[in-house]
């Protein structure tokens, strides 16, 4: 944005300086009317130029949106999980909602995991040097069919006003002491399988001409997982914030 605001100011600006010197050289203004219409189109240029390039564009950028899917409870589900075709456990996985409700297409997003923090002692602690991890897409759209094989979906458009959701982490009934952070790879020095505690996750979405603040996801865990979804709301919580822990 800077390349195209020299642009457009230092074009018309050099054009305006060629005006006051031709000007000036027939007789001191001698036709006024002439260089005042010349220089008045030199700055409708200016502001043509920084409307088409600066303004334009940005008004028209995606306005992407981190919500609340609407589910009850507000951010997870009941989800059979299942292993050749066969029921082997439920979980419970933390959906956000994903939108751009802009008129804008938004090119190549991805949901990131910035930041963690733990409670711990009476405090939070912040996890140091923590590495951003990128997070599964979820309902069912987390696989890209590539014919013979398959991959993971990275980075995706989001046309507008049509909703998406990724995953933050998940319980389950065949592990009910761990928290798992569903991010697409998997990192050795730092675990994405956590114990019962809480905590605070902060997450952010990249993508082409996309400028969204973080959100913060705090998670409150009292540990086991059962088939029983109002047991689960008495030992799960989840909330989302605009910021961190104090």
């Amino acid at each position: 944005m800077t390349k195209k605001f020299c642009l457009a100011v230092s074009v018309p600006f050099v054009f305006m300086i060629s005006v006051l010197l031709i000007s000036y050289s027939y007789k001191n203004w001698e036709n006024p009317l002439i260089a005042t219409g010349t220089v008045g189109a030199a700055i409708a240029a200016v502001w043509a130029i920084i409307y088409l390039e600066i303004i334009k564009p940005r008004l028209d950028r995606p306005k992407i949106e981190i919500r609340e899917p609407g589910f009850n409870p507000k951010f997870y589900r009941y989800a059979p999980e299942k292993e050749k075709g066969k029921q082997i456990g439920i979980g419970y996985y933390i959906n956000i909602l994903l939108i751009n409700s802009g008129e804008r297409m938004a090119i190549n997003c991805q949901p990131v995991l910035t930041g963690m923090w733990k409670f711990n002692n009476s405090k939070w602690i912040k996890e140091l040097n923590w590495i951003a991890v990128p997070l599964r897409w979820a309902a069912g759209e987390d696989i890209v069919d590539l014919g013979p094989s398959q991959k993971i979906r990275e980075e995706r458009n989001l046309v507008p006003h049509r909703p998406y959701y990724f995953n933050l982490g998940n319980i389950s009934t065949r592990y009910p002491q761990v928290f798992k952070i569903l991010q697409i790879m998997k990192l050795n020095a730092q675990d994405d399988e956590l114990s019962p505690g809480e905590y605070c996750f902060e997450v952010r979405v990249t993508g082409e001409q996309v400028d969204l603040p973080p959100r913060y996801f705090y998670v409150t865990w009292r540990g086991g997982c059962t088939d029983n979804l109002n047991e689960v709301e008495q030992r799960f919580i989840v909330s989302m914030k605009d910021n961190p822990p104090a």
